[in-house]
């Protein structure tokens, strides 16, 4: 009964020691995959964490700074993103420093010549673990243009993981979305414009009414001239003041859109009257007003033309 016991126990340590052995031998290889999968699944986790750092602050970083590793580890969203096993977050899965390129280039979005241009500034990233073997094989050049970033990649045979990436899409998105909001505050702005001077007009047309009653009529009823003449005619609103953006009911439009802008700034918009009843909204920057991408060096022109019945 004590043999059959020992035999049993003994078959079980056979069976349990033989499977730790097995084990251990694939998890190794498996160690092996799975920080290969974590430094790639790190990688792609900053690309993402960084569109989303442009969608909010309408850029990645700013023109000072050319050190993505430093960026990744100065900036909480990037710096949480770290493989976990180590305090610094631009190491890879093996414990080796990572490398890292930023460029940054102004990209023109949208274009309607001969005025309107809409330029931004993208920012190219390449990130490179040394993989598993600890040798960095991939040839780092000195690059000036994301396209040269882009070109980056590891030699034949090498277990080197890079991946590039820019925020351009980003970029793209922002744009729409400036675009919409812009869009939204023209609509407001016609809207409001119109309604004033149907107003106006009813006034106006009533006067004349009452004069020509009278049998003393010395109103003309030519509105184009009126208009321009009378300093209590309609105008447009002036877009810089917080009053005219809460009546139009855009206050939040632009909040969103100035959110990024230092010190309070507020956008360049104005709005202009066209001989055929239209409206142009335009935004500028300069060097007093800069746009949402605080970018005054850099030649914004943007206009929204929008047909009105006046």
């Amino acid at each position: 009964m004590q043999a059959m016991l020992f035999l049993a126990i003994f078959s079980l340590f056979l069976s349990v020691t033989g499977g730790i052995i097995v084990g251990a031998g694939e998890s190794t290889a498996q160690l092996s995959r799975m920080r290969v999968d974590a430094a790639q699944d790190y990688m792609n986790a900053v690309r993402k964490v960084a569109q989303n750092i442009t969608l909010d602050n309408f850029e990645l970083a700013p023109s000072s700074q050319t050190d993505i590793l430093a960026f990744i580890r100065t900036t909480p969203d990037l710096a949480q993103l770290g493989t976990g096993r180590w305090a610094d977050p631009t190491l890879d899965p093996w414990g080796q420093p990572m490398q890292g390129l930023m460029v940054r280039e102004n990209r023109v979005l949208y274009s309607n010549p001969p005025s309107d241009t809409v330029v931004v500034p993208v920012t190219g990233v390449a990130l490179i673990s040394s993989g598993p073997n600890h040798k960095l094989e991939t040839t780092i050049p000195a690059v000036g243009s994301i396209s040269a970033l882009q070109g980056i990649l590891p030699p034949v045979g090498s277990d080197d993981i890079v991946i590039t990436f820019t925020n351009e899409d980003a970029q793209r998105d922002n744009w729409a979305n400036v675009r919409q909001h812009l869009g939204r505050i023209a609509s407001a702005q016609l809207r409001y414009y119109q309604e004033q001077v149907n107003a106006y007009r009813t006034t106006i047309m009533n006067q004349y009414l009452t004069q020509l009653q009278s049998g003393s009529a010395n109103l003309t009823l030519d509105f184009t001239t009126l208009m321009a003449n009378d300093p209590n005619a309609p105008r447009f609103l002036d877009l810089s003041v917080d009053a005219n953006r809460r009546l139009l009911g855009v206050d939040e439009d632009f909040r969103l859109l100035e959110k990024t802008l230092p010190g309070g700034g507020k956008l360049a918009i104005t709005s202009i009257a066209n001989p055929d009843s239209s409206l142009t909204l335009r935004l500028t920057n300069n060097a007093t007003s800069p746009t949402p991408w605080g970018s005054p060096a850099s030649s914004l022109s943007y206009s929204i033309n929008l047909k009105g019945t006046l």
